[in-house]
């Protein structure tokens, strides 16, 4: 994760966990590029986009009520 991104996102109460993030790449030609950028951070780097959890969170509290 970039340094700017972790020195500066405290002032905005954010506080980056680079395990819990997933970083969407537009096609696999870029992931050389990003795997650079985000080594050893621990982040997962995917071409094919993922569930976003806070829709299923939504749904599954409505259910739930």
């Amino acid at each position: 994760m970039g340094e700017y991104l972790k020195a500066k996102g405290a002032n905005f109460g954010y506080y980056p966990k680079p395990v819990k993030i997933i970083l969407i790449i537009k096609d696999n030609s870029l992931k050389q590029s990003a795997q650079k950028l985000f080594k050893n951070q621990g982040t997962k780097i995917t071409a094919h986009g993922e569930r976003y959890l806070g829709s299923f969170k939504e749904q599954y509290t409505k259910n739930k009520g």
